[in-house]
């Protein structure tokens, strides 16, 4: 998402569009857009300065956990939540969780 726009595959809509669309929506809705056009403009006037480079990764992460949790708050399942995640983290088939 940027600014006011979502851009997403077919596929991700068809598989998991709702958690899909609540995190980007969040997004959207926390104004993240601004905050990441403001870093960059502290980048570029202070490109030397490394702590701006910690800002703008932790920045993100940031963003990252809000959008998740306001996906969660919305009542998506955490567990399937996880794994939608570690799905996209780290693509399809490639991860397997023990259960209990």
């Amino acid at each position: 998402s940027w600014l006011r726009y979502i851009v997403a595959s077919y596929k991700d809509l068809e598989e998991n569009g709702t958690e899909i669309i609540a995190h980007e929506k969040a997004h959207i809705d926390l104004r993240h857009s601004y905050d990441i056009l403001f870093a960059g403009l502290l980048a570029v006037v202070q490109w030397f300065n490394p702590a701006i480079w910690l800002l703008r990764r932790e920045l993100k992460s940031l963003h990252e956990y809000e959008a998740d949790r306001a996906v969660l708050d919305s009542g998506a399942d955490p567990r399937s939540y996880q794994l939608l995640l570690i799905k996209k983290a780290v693509g399809a088939g490639r991860y397997s969780l023990p259960t209990a």
